[in-house]
């Protein structure tokens, strides 16, 4: 569903092993062939070592530090700090439709290609977690002041504050609200007993009236 969004996600797909087990392979994004080595690694650096706290402060960063900090990082390296900021506000928005009350310090990263420019990676560690702590869980950081509510008008009016245009801010939510109720439709195929998937059915059925601009 991220990807479907515009998000930048690695390769992945499901496996079942001999017990009948289903696995998650994910391809790594801080690795790549080399023709010499025969496996190069890439740097990586996540929130909370681009903002120079502990690991332990993950939780009481703010996202828009975060968000700033990613996109100056990749503008020193040559890449793109524009579509960075960009791509970490569509990070917030899309982790908030699908209840992601996990996104903290640690799950913003940025690296450098094999080229030498940087960017920031792919997205990693997105899930809703509303159904594991009774539906009440609040984004783990703060958007300027706001954990819960993030509505259009105002992941809009931080996209003004991160200086990220206005146009590329709708056109990325416009984006989410398009693919979302394709989505929506499917949670049932998660596997959840009925309760559950009724509530994230419900869940993201609000939210998304509120990125669109419609919720009451």
């Amino acid at each position: 569903m991220a990807a479907a969004t515009g998000l930048q996600s690695p390769p992945h797909q499901l496996m079942t092993d001999r017990r009948g087990q289903l696995g998650l392979i994910i391809k790594r994004f801080d690795r790549v062939e080399d023709r010499k080595s025969g496996l190069r690694r890439l740097e990586q650096e996540d929130g909370c070592q681009l903002l120079d706290v502990y690991p332990a402060a993950k939780y009481r960063v703010k996202t828009e530090d975060l968000v700033l900090s990613l996109g100056a990082w990749v503008d020193a390296g040559g890449g793109s700090g524009a579509q960075a900021r960009a791509s970490a506000l569509q990070l917030v928005a899309f982790s908030y439709l699908i209840g992601n009350g996990d996104l903290h310090g640690k799950n913003f990263s940025g690296r450098r290609n094999p080229d030498g420019t940087r960017e920031m990676t792919p997205v990693y560690d997105v899930l809703s977690t509303q159904p594991y702590l009774n539906w009440r869980d609040p984004m783990a950081l703060n958007l300027y002041g706001r954990a819960n509510r993030l509505t259009r008008s105002h992941l809009l009016d931080s996209a003004h504050q991160l200086r990220i245009s206005d146009r590329t801010a709708r056109n990325g939510l416009d984006r989410i609200c398009e693919i979302a109720p394709l989505w929506i439709d499917r949670v049932d195929e998660i596997g959840f007993e009925p309760r559950p998937t009724e509530l994230l059915h419900q869940l993201m059925s609000r939210r998304l009236l509120e990125l669109r601009g419609e919720a009451r």
